[in-house]
């Protein structure tokens, strides 16, 4: 699946959701962005070929990262930024850990390695190598998520 959306505000909130949807359902994602046009068929207007925006289309895990992980440095946001960003990252890591390849899974954690202090990435790090408790696994099995 290849998710498409707007450049604006709102086609990247569509394009998080969607993406937190689809990794919740175990559902490989891509994520195509068209550069200096609103959207995709704008660009397609202008005479360009979609399959070049296609092929190029980022791996969705890794876009998703990229998301999660805000423009400002680690240390120049405010205790409450810190931990919404802290929890994105957990919750991302517990959604994809269960069935993703360890080594995507070291991929990701190293785009974020330079971004966190070294104690939180090594938090991170062990959260995603830790399987899931059986409160965990209960709540997916009543989600039928598993």
């Amino acid at each position: 699946m290849v998710l498409a959306f707007d450049n604006d505000k709102a086609g990247v909130t569509a394009t998080v959701k969607c993406a937190e949807i689809l990794m919740k359902n175990q559902i490989p994602f891509r994520v195509a962005q068209v550069i200096n046009v609103k959207d995709v068929a704008e660009y397609c207007e202008s005479g360009r070929n979609i399959m070049d925006v296609l092929c190029n289309a980022s791996e969705g895990l890794k876009w998703y990262v990229r998301y999660i992980k805000p423009n400002k440095d680690f240390d120049c946001l405010t205790l409450e930024q810190r931990d919404e960003v802290i929890q994105r990252c957990r919750n991302f890591i517990k959604t994809v850990c269960s069935y993703t390849p360890a080594s995507t899974i070291q991929e990701v954690l190293l785009q974020l390695k330079s971004y966190f202090p070294k104690e939180w990435f090594q938090t991170l790090c062990k959260e995603a190598t830790k399987g899931l408790t059986e409160d965990e696994i209960c709540e997916k099995l009543s989600k039928n998520t598993i």
